[in-house]
């Protein structure tokens, strides 16, 4: 086999390239080198110094720019890859993502714009949280589970749309997104863990399924503009403090099904 000897810097300017050494064949495309077998990407090889990518994951991003355009062909952002990336305004993800790591736009705060690709199907921990500047998100249909503290701090979240997918929100999900008025939580979702909501302040509308088992604690505390609700009758069990701090609630309906509402 001809040994290969190719630095970053080859084929930096080429949009589309391809050598056929043996079984392997290595691809440029837009700058970022790949190495493919039987047309599967095995490893992207080096990038152009703006992004670190390791076997398809994007490890870090070292760009200053204010908009981000992930190279198509990566298939997970790793954790922290754009931690405290205080400049970046907009992300454009690639179709090719799949996963999006814990704490990986953590406090971005001057992102205002991400499309999450709808083959995503897992979101980390803390992933936007205290994205500041972010004012909405949809959530694509196979994400299972919104994880603990995923938009934490997102305060000019004002629109969230959450999948039919979705069994659990997690703790903290949603807490202190203070822009945030109306959520509609879909049916499907079986447990709202602890502080999911606490501290949106101007949250005044949320539709709760009957499908909701279980709220652990404090889900809507100190939500002070929140007027009303309804807790659907196959909720069997809610976690103290739940509604303690809405100054503005004038009518609550609770479950007929209640076993247990701890203190």
């Amino acid at each position: 086999m001809k040994k290969l000897n190719i630095t970053k810097e080859a084929f930096q300017k080429s949009q589309y390239f391809t050598e056929k050494y043996g079984k392997l064949e290595y691809v440029s495309e837009s700058g970022n080198l790949f190495k493919t077998d039987k047309g599967k990407i095995l490893k992207f090889n080096e990038s152009d110094g703006e992004f670190d990518i390791d076997n398809g994951v994007l490890v870090k991003y070292n760009g200053k720019r204010r908009i981000a355009v992930i190279p198509s062909g990566v298939k997970s952002i790793g954790n922290k890859a754009f931690y405290e990336c205080y400049r970046l305004s907009k992300v454009v993800i690639p179709d090719s993502v799949e996963s999006i790591g814990d704490y990986a736009f953590y406090d971005c705060n001057n992102l205002i714009k991400v499309e999450i690709p709808p083959n995503v199907s897992n979101i980390g921990r803390m992933a936007f949280c205290c994205c500041k500047s972010l004012k909405k998100i949809t959530i694509p249909s196979g994400i299972q589970y919104i994880r603990q503290g995923t938009f934490a701090l997102c305060e000019s979240l004002t629109k969230v749309i959450i999948p039919d997918s979705v069994k659990s929100i997690g703790q903290e999900a949603f807490r202190y997104c203070e822009s945030l008025e109306k959520v509609i939580i879909p049916y499907g979702v079986e447990e709202i863990g602890l502080c999911a909501f606490e501290k949106c302040k101007n949250l005044k509308n949320v539709v709760i399924p009957d499908s909701v088992i279980k709220f652990i604690g404090y889900t809507f505390h100190d939500c002070s503009s929140l007027t009303s609700i309804k807790i659907p009758n196959s909720v069997m069990e809610m976690g103290c403090a739940e509604f303690a701090g809405c100054s503005s609630l004038m009518n609550v309906k609770l479950s007929n099904n209640i076993e247990r509402i701890h203190s």
